[in-house]
């Protein structure tokens, strides 16, 4: 019962987060992560550090510290955040708030305050502050359904492989196992996700890496531009030959080169928030070649571009022959299926995605999850939606 009350706490917490101005959310996430000295900064830019409203509700804040109070159960740096006298919040504070089972294992990433989150049969490390195992607490189906498309892709072709372009933490590679034990490459750029993803990959096993952001040759991912909150990761305004960090993309037909065991790859899944459309455009030649069964986030809000970038990535898949879509929004609940002569329907989405957004007061659904299904595999659409049908009754 109480896992379930810090669970509600954690993702009420995350969804004011995502209304409130940038001090604050970076106040809330140094608390949630347990970071003394920016928490520190943030009180100082002014954020408002009060506990309770004027009408005595608790405030973001409040919640956050409860959660902290509830996790941790370390009571002193609480006192010490409340006086804002947190320079005084060391290093053995934040070991104070480390499990015993975390410090014992090396081999954990260790830099950062982690948790464990179970998929399957294998239990996950996370960053403290990824919201995945809140999400699904309260969002049964959140980043559930590509668990049972890969099942039926796999029972179909055997003998192939997964690609995972935006890998984070491996938490997809893990789903992905839980269903089918298939070879998977995991293709991760953000060195914040990198080690909990290597880590990861080797709990699970039949697992890859590949350390790169993906896009077109010869192209700059400039690090310090690269957007990373909450578990998620952008590179839509990264794209850069200037910074001191800095690293080139490579396209998906210089990585499978790079990874000749693992060949066939018949299901593709990225999830880049934003960068999706131009990885589509990108690979189109390698899309057309290998026809996988392809899974990925259909997101408006990172570019003024993004629209014409969505409907010119759903062209580009109807030329390769992709017959088939099915359409979920971002909490995993399945809204609709379409057919390749009925593609214009996207530009309907794209209005709804974008009404929702700007105009609706509140926003209800954030971004959409797109399966396309080759003319090959219409078979496994129809599978796919008999499934989504059936689970709609109550």
């Amino acid at each position: 019962m109480l896992e379930k009350f810090v669970n509600a706490i954690r993702y009420h917490l995350l969804k004011d987060i995502e209304s409130t101005d940038d001090a604050t959310q970076k106040l809330f996430e140094a608390i949630l992560a347990g970071e003394p000295d920016t928490i520190k900064a943030a009180i100082a830019a002014g954020s408002n550090t009060q506990l309770l409203d004027e009408h005595g509700i608790i405030t973001p804040l409040g919640k956050a510290i409860l959660t902290m109070v509830f996790e941790s159960s370390n009571a002193q740096i609480i006192e010490k955040i409340l006086q804002g006298n947190v320079q005084e919040t060391s290093q053995i504070d934040r070991d104070r708030l480390t499990t015993r089972s975390e410090r014992s294992q090396n081999d954990r990433p260790s830099s950062d305050l982690t948790k464990e989150y179970q998929i399957g049969d294998h239990s996950l490390i996370f960053p403290i502050d990824h919201p995945l195992d809140i999400y699904q607490s309260t969002c049964y189906r959140y980043d559930l359904a590509l668990g049972y498309i890969a099942q039926a892709v796999f029972q179909k072709y055997p003998d192939s492989c997964a690609i995972d372009i935006g890998a984070n933490v491996g938490d997809t590679a893990a789903l992905i196992q839980k269903y089918q034990s298939i070879p998977t490459l995991c293709i991760e750029g953000n060195p914040k996700f990198i080690k909990y993803l290597q880590h990861n990959a080797a709990i699970v096993g039949n697992i890859e890496v590949e350390k790169c952001f993906v896009g077109r040759d010869g192209l700059i991912v400039n690090f310090d531009n690269v957007n990373t909150q909450r578990g998620t990761a952008s590179i839509v305004n990264a794209i850069d030959v200037n910074g001191c960090s800095a690293s080139p993309l490579k396209s998906l037909d210089t990585i499978l080169n790079e990874h000749q065991r693992l060949q066939n790859y018949k299901l593709l899944k990225i999830d880049t928030d934003g960068f999706d459309f131009s990885i589509i455009m990108s690979s189109l030649d390698i899309i057309s070649k290998l026809k996988p069964v392809l899974y990925f986030e259909y997101d408006i809000s990172f570019a003024v571009t993004a629209k014409t970038d969505a409907l010119n990535a759903i062209a580009g898949l109807v030329d390769c022959g992709y017959k088939k879509f099915i359409i979920y929004d971002n909490y995993g609940n399945y809204l609709l299926s379409l057919s390749h002569q009925e593609s214009e329907k996207f530009i309907d989405l794209n209005a709804y995605l974008s009404s929702n957004r700007y105009h609706s007061g509140k926003i209800a659904v954030y971004y959409l999850d797109i399966c396309a299904f080759p003319e090959e595999d219409v078979d496994l659409f129809d599978q796919i939606i008999k499934i989504e049908i059936d689970r709609s009754s109550p």
